[in-house]
């Protein structure tokens, strides 16, 4: 993978976990320590803070941009997040179960891309991956303890993926513009590459996304976790 492609992989991500951030800020800024799913959403919210801040440093490090962040997208990511947690924690729980199943898509499909070009970046985007796919499954098993309606579930998981899509698209032309990058064809050529041409990162997604429209549908579905388990035990081994 060109080097221009795993930038633009950086930035998105960069710009993603901010997102997903700012949504977990707004979530506990409204459930405060009210329910159970707060304690939940809390350790989870530590865990994106720590993915942005190593992204932010790579990006620092491989000159990719400065880390300035856009006012406007600050607000709609705590938005979203308040929004979804005042109609309730199993709104909090549906949203954050759509959001953390299209990041782990998104980080395996880049893994996949990426292959052994660039071991460093696979190895922090596996153990971040790992750690939404836990999240995905905690949130989805507190929301159906709570309420198990299919439409609560599929009509947050349309606002809440389509939200932090946007989000995630307006941090990206942000942090572009910080760069000087924003009227460059080359870099539209790339992220056009990354996303609809030679890795087509955007058609899996949306794949992924159709399938939560299955009655019966669980993260686990995905037989994802066994990707999750060794990383997880690494991680916990180091931080004892």
């Amino acid at each position: 993978m060109m080097q221009d492609d795993r930038h633009s992989m950086i930035r998105v991500d960069q710009a993603g976990e901010y997102g997903a951030a700012r949504i977990y800020a707004g979530q506990l800024a409204v459930l405060g320590n009210r329910h159970s799913a707060a304690r939940s959403i809390r350790h989870m919210a530590a865990q994106e803070q720590r993915h942005l801040d190593r992204f932010n440093a790579m990006a620092a490090e491989r000159g990719v941009r400065p880390t300035l962040l856009q006012p406007f997208w600050h607000v709609a990511g705590f938005a979203l997040g308040a929004v979804t947690a005042a109609i309730g924690p199993e709104a909090a729980m549906a949203c954050t179960a759509a959001i953390e199943t299209e990041i782990d898509q998104h980080y395996g499909e880049q893994l996949e891309a990426l292959g052994s070009d660039d071991t460093e970046l696979s190895e922090v985007i596996a153990e971040f991956r790992a750690e939404e796919v836990e999240h995905k499954a905690v949130a989805y098993d507190q929301l159906l303890a709570i309420d198990d309606s299919y439409a609560l579930r599929t009509g947050v998981m349309n606002v809440a993926v389509v939200g932090f899509y946007l989000i995630t698209f307006g941090n990206t032309l942000y942090f572009m513009a910080q760069d000087k990058s924003l009227f460059k064809s080359k870099e539209w050529l790339t992220m056009f590459d990354v996303f609809f041409g030679k890795y087509d990162l955007a058609r899996k997604s949306v794949m992924k996304f159709l399938e939560y429209y299955k009655p019966d549908f669980h993260p686990w579905d995905n037989q994802n976790y066994h990707l999750a388990q060794p990383t997880l035990a690494q991680y916990e081994k180091r931080a004892s």
